[in-house]
Protein backbone atom coordinates (compact mmCIF):
# COMPACT_ATOMS: atom_id res chain seq x y z
CA UNK A 1 0.00 0.00 0.00
CA UNK A 2 1.37 3.14 -0.94
CA UNK A 3 0.72 6.40 1.28
CA UNK A 4 0.38 10.09 -0.65
CA UNK A 5 1.06 12.89 0.97
CA UNK A 6 -0.46 15.89 0.59
CA UNK A 7 1.48 18.47 -2.09
CA UNK A 8 1.46 21.01 0.45
CA UNK A 9 3.23 18.94 2.44
CA UNK A 10 5.98 18.18 -0.23
CA UNK A 11 6.06 21.26 -1.05
CA UNK A 12 6.51 22.18 2.29
CA UNK A 13 9.45 19.68 2.28
CA UNK A 14 11.11 21.01 -0.57
CA UNK A 15 11.08 24.15 0.96
CA UNK A 16 12.49 23.15 3.63
CA UNK A 17 15.21 21.09 2.48
CA UNK A 18 16.24 24.66 -0.17
CA UNK A 19 16.67 26.28 3.34
CA UNK A 20 18.46 23.84 5.08
CA UNK A 21 20.37 23.32 2.14
CA UNK A 22 21.27 27.10 1.46
CA UNK A 23 22.50 27.52 5.18
CA UNK A 24 24.79 24.61 4.69
CA UNK A 25 26.19 25.67 1.39
CA UNK A 26 26.76 29.22 3.16
CA UNK A 27 29.07 27.53 6.32
CA UNK A 28 31.01 25.99 3.76
CA UNK A 29 31.46 29.05 1.61
CA UNK A 30 32.30 30.91 5.14
CA UNK A 31 34.81 28.46 6.13
CA UNK A 32 36.35 28.11 2.41
CA UNK A 33 36.69 31.62 2.26
CA UNK A 34 38.89 32.19 5.66
CA UNK A 35 36.03 33.25 7.94
CA UNK A 36 36.91 32.72 11.80
CA UNK A 37 35.54 30.56 13.60
CA UNK A 38 33.47 32.84 15.69
CA UNK A 39 32.24 34.76 12.89
CA UNK A 40 30.70 32.09 10.90
CA UNK A 41 29.05 30.07 13.24
CA UNK A 42 27.28 33.66 14.81
CA UNK A 43 26.60 34.40 11.17
CA UNK A 44 24.99 30.86 10.08
CA UNK A 45 23.33 30.87 13.39
CA UNK A 46 21.64 34.31 12.48
CA UNK A 47 21.04 33.21 8.84
CA UNK A 48 19.26 29.97 9.95
CA UNK A 49 17.21 32.10 12.41
CA UNK A 50 16.07 34.17 10.07
CA UNK A 51 14.75 31.57 7.55
CA UNK A 52 12.71 29.59 10.50
CA UNK A 53 15.44 27.16 11.50
CA UNK A 54 16.90 26.52 14.89
CA UNK A 55 20.55 25.73 13.90
CA UNK A 56 23.45 24.94 15.94
CA UNK A 57 26.52 24.97 14.49
CA UNK A 58 30.00 24.15 15.63
CA UNK A 59 33.52 25.02 13.11
CA UNK A 60 36.50 23.30 13.69
CA UNK A 61 39.80 24.03 11.27
CA UNK A 62 38.45 21.06 8.87
CA UNK A 63 34.86 20.59 9.44
CA UNK A 64 31.43 22.30 10.27
CA UNK A 65 28.92 20.36 12.72
CA UNK A 66 25.55 21.55 11.65
CA UNK A 67 22.07 20.01 13.95
CA UNK A 68 19.07 21.97 12.90
CA UNK A 69 16.29 20.82 15.11
CA UNK A 70 12.36 21.80 15.36
CA UNK A 71 10.99 24.98 17.35
CA UNK A 72 10.34 23.33 20.36
CA UNK A 73 13.23 23.08 21.40
CA UNK A 74 14.07 19.79 23.33
CA UNK A 75 17.90 19.86 22.19
CA UNK A 76 17.46 16.85 20.20
CA UNK A 77 18.62 17.20 16.68
CA UNK A 78 16.11 16.73 14.06
CA UNK A 79 19.13 16.54 11.44
CA UNK A 80 22.86 16.53 11.64
CA UNK A 81 25.11 17.80 9.23
CA UNK A 82 28.81 17.31 9.19
CA UNK A 83 30.73 19.00 6.03
CA UNK A 84 34.42 18.17 6.17
CA UNK A 85 36.53 20.74 4.68
CA UNK A 86 40.10 21.81 3.66
CA UNK A 87 41.06 24.62 5.41
CA UNK A 88 41.08 27.43 2.77
CA UNK A 89 43.11 30.68 2.45
CA UNK A 90 41.23 34.50 3.15
CA UNK A 91 39.46 35.70 0.18
CA UNK A 92 38.04 39.12 0.88
CA UNK A 93 36.36 39.77 -2.01
CA UNK A 94 34.19 36.23 -2.10
CA UNK A 95 33.60 36.56 1.45
CA UNK A 96 31.61 40.11 1.16
CA UNK A 97 29.95 38.93 -2.21
CA UNK A 98 28.91 35.35 0.59
CA UNK A 99 27.57 37.84 2.85
CA UNK A 100 25.90 40.03 0.30
CA UNK A 101 23.88 36.53 -0.96
CA UNK A 102 23.23 35.54 3.16
CA UNK A 103 21.52 38.96 3.22
CA UNK A 104 19.49 38.81 0.38
CA UNK A 105 18.17 35.43 1.45
CA UNK A 106 17.65 36.95 4.50
CA UNK A 107 15.45 39.98 3.96
CA UNK A 108 13.90 37.59 1.60
CA UNK A 109 14.47 39.01 -1.71
CA UNK A 110 16.71 36.38 -3.24
CA UNK A 111 15.01 32.54 -2.64
CA UNK A 112 17.00 29.77 -0.55
CA UNK A 113 17.52 27.65 -4.24
CA UNK A 114 18.96 31.11 -5.72
CA UNK A 115 21.10 31.91 -3.34
CA UNK A 116 22.71 28.77 -3.32
CA UNK A 117 23.18 28.34 -6.58
CA UNK A 118 24.78 31.81 -6.76
CA UNK A 119 27.11 30.48 -3.74
CA UNK A 120 27.95 27.48 -6.01
CA UNK A 121 28.76 29.38 -8.89
CA UNK A 122 31.24 31.72 -6.54
CA UNK A 123 33.17 27.85 -6.01
CA UNK A 124 33.74 28.24 -9.80
CA UNK A 125 37.91 27.94 -11.02
CA UNK A 126 38.67 31.60 -11.51
CA UNK A 127 39.58 32.16 -15.32
CA UNK A 128 42.19 32.27 -17.53
CA UNK A 129 42.52 36.12 -17.18
CA UNK A 130 42.04 36.26 -13.48
CA UNK A 131 44.98 33.63 -13.01
CA UNK A 132 46.97 35.62 -15.35
CA UNK A 133 46.00 39.08 -13.62
CA UNK A 134 47.10 37.18 -10.15
CA UNK A 135 50.37 36.55 -11.68
CA UNK A 136 50.92 40.48 -12.93
CA UNK A 137 49.86 41.26 -9.75
CA UNK A 138 52.66 39.22 -7.98
CA UNK A 139 54.99 40.78 -10.50
CA UNK A 140 53.97 44.18 -10.17
CA UNK A 141 53.62 44.52 -6.38
CA UNK A 142 57.18 43.22 -6.22
CA UNK A 143 58.66 45.65 -8.43
CA UNK A 144 56.79 48.37 -6.77
CA UNK A 145 58.35 47.49 -3.24
CA UNK A 146 61.68 47.41 -5.03
CA UNK A 147 61.14 50.82 -6.46
CA UNK A 148 59.78 52.01 -2.84
CA UNK A 149 63.31 51.03 -1.10
CA UNK A 150 65.15 53.46 -4.34
CA UNK A 151 66.76 50.28 -5.65
CA UNK A 152 68.40 50.45 -9.25
CA UNK A 153 66.47 49.62 -12.33
CA UNK A 154 67.94 46.62 -13.07
CA UNK A 155 67.01 45.65 -8.97
CA UNK A 156 63.65 46.63 -9.43
CA UNK A 157 63.12 44.79 -13.20
CA UNK A 158 64.56 41.22 -10.94
CA UNK A 159 62.15 41.43 -7.95
CA UNK A 160 59.46 41.89 -10.39
CA UNK A 161 60.82 38.82 -12.53
CA UNK A 162 60.75 37.49 -9.23
CA UNK A 163 57.46 38.22 -8.05
CA UNK A 164 56.10 36.91 -11.49
CA UNK A 165 57.80 33.64 -11.00
CA UNK A 166 56.32 33.29 -6.98
CA UNK A 167 52.57 34.32 -8.50
CA UNK A 168 53.13 31.45 -11.10
CA UNK A 169 54.08 29.31 -8.12
CA UNK A 170 51.00 30.58 -6.18
CA UNK A 171 48.40 30.29 -9.33
CA UNK A 172 49.88 26.38 -10.14
CA UNK A 173 49.08 25.72 -6.62
CA UNK A 174 45.14 26.41 -7.39
CA UNK A 175 43.53 22.96 -7.00
CA UNK A 176 46.49 21.08 -5.91
CA UNK A 177 46.69 21.22 -2.05
CA UNK A 178 50.15 19.39 -1.82
CA UNK A 179 51.59 22.36 -3.88
CA UNK A 180 49.81 24.65 -2.55
CA UNK A 181 50.95 23.57 1.05
CA UNK A 182 54.46 23.94 -0.20
CA UNK A 183 54.44 26.76 -2.10
CA UNK A 184 55.53 29.09 0.82
CA UNK A 185 58.98 27.17 0.67
CA UNK A 186 58.93 27.06 -3.34
CA UNK A 187 59.08 30.63 -3.33
CA UNK A 188 61.59 31.09 -1.07
CA UNK A 189 63.83 28.92 -2.95
CA UNK A 190 63.04 30.29 -5.66
CA UNK A 191 63.42 33.98 -4.27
Amino acid sequence: MTVSRPAASARDDEELRARVGFVIELARRLHQYGTAAPRLEQAVGNAAQRLGLVCDVLSTPTSIVLSFSGPGGDGIADLTQVVRIAPGDVNLARLCRVDEIADQVADGSLEPRRGMAQLHALGRPLSRRALWATIASYGLSAASVAVLFRTSGPDALAAGVIGLLIGAIVVAGYGRPRLSAASDAIAALVA
